[in-house]
């Protein structure tokens, strides 16, 4: 017998326009995915949610972990990340993987998996948009054998401001223990790019050459973003430690204003 199941999780509550719905989620497994089940009247009847309407009508995502914040991240940018990936998000449901499937090893795939076995509660947030007529929402699970929690995989979201075009650069992000897979913008006037770790540059590319790489293993720049992958190898070993003494994101901007940078992590501790 399959050692891993998908099935429906227990129904959430305050599924409502303008509400937050709250799915608390069985505990003695553990989640290699969660899939989002997402319905609501878009004006002619109850319809699977279009992948171009999510932010119409979700918007945050939150997972905590004995209360503390793994994931946050908008439905639509989840969608962003998904398809930068290479997966085919369809209408309806829109995947929160923490084990990647295009890693080169199951080991690697494995890894960042959520185990509950040592956990008291792991809980699931969606922030349904005012105005939405008739939301649905259901959680469904692909799930395994109880593990304790180990590494987790993590989304982080961190808004910042650009002011003047030019060069901006980033140096508050967290440096502690935990391992960073990629970071994701939600821009695309940034015409190149330049990570600095403990004084040593280890990215620098522009749009083309990003792009140019992210393709070579089935990843795709998405309109509207800017990506800067660690591991875009497809090797978990990539992965960046952050417990540094200095780090820096440097941008090259066409436009000013609000955005929203997104970190892919593996955390070996809950954290906020």
């Amino acid at each position: 017998m399959t050692t891993r199941i998908f099935k429906k999780m227990p129904n959430g509550s305050g599924i409502g326009a303008g509400q937050t719905a709250t799915f608390n989620l069985p505990l003695g497994i553990t989640y290699y995915q969660l899939m989002l089940r997402i319905r609501a009247d878009l004006g002619s009847g109850i319809v699977d949610v279009p992948v171009s309407s999510l932010g119409d009508v979700i918007g945050e995502i939150r997972l905590y972990i004995d209360g503390q914040e793994s994931i946050r991240v908008d439905a639509a940018d989840l969608a962003v990340i998904l398809k930068y990936k290479g997966q085919t998000v369809k209408a309806g449901a829109l995947p929160l993987m923490f084990a990647n499937p295009s890693q080169r090893t199951a080991a690697g795939e494995d890894a960042p998996a959520i185990g509950t076995a040592d956990i008291q509660s792991l809980s699931l947030e969606i922030d349904i948009k005012d105005g939405v007529t008739s939301p649905g929402l259901v959680v469904y699970a692909r799930i395994g054998p109880n593990t304790p929690l180990g590494q987790f995989y993590a989304i982080k979201k961190y808004p910042f401001n650009v002011g003047n075009q030019g060069t901006r650069e980033l140096q508050d992000l967290p440096r502690t223990s935990y391992n960073l897979l990629a970071m994701h913008i939600s821009t695309d006037q940034i015409s190149s790019v330049q990570l600095e770790a403990n004084q040593r540059i280890i990215r620098d590319f522009d749009r083309v050459v990003g792009e140019a790489t992210a393709i070579q293993t089935g990843k795709v720049w998405q309109p509207g973003f800017t990506h800067i992958d660690m591991v875009e190898s497809d090797r978990l070993s990539d992965m960046l430690p952050m417990l540094l003494e200095d780090f820096r994101v440097r941008l090259e901007m066409g436009a000013t204003g609000n955005f929203n940078l997104y970190t892919e992590e593996v955390r070996g501790a809950v954290a906020a």
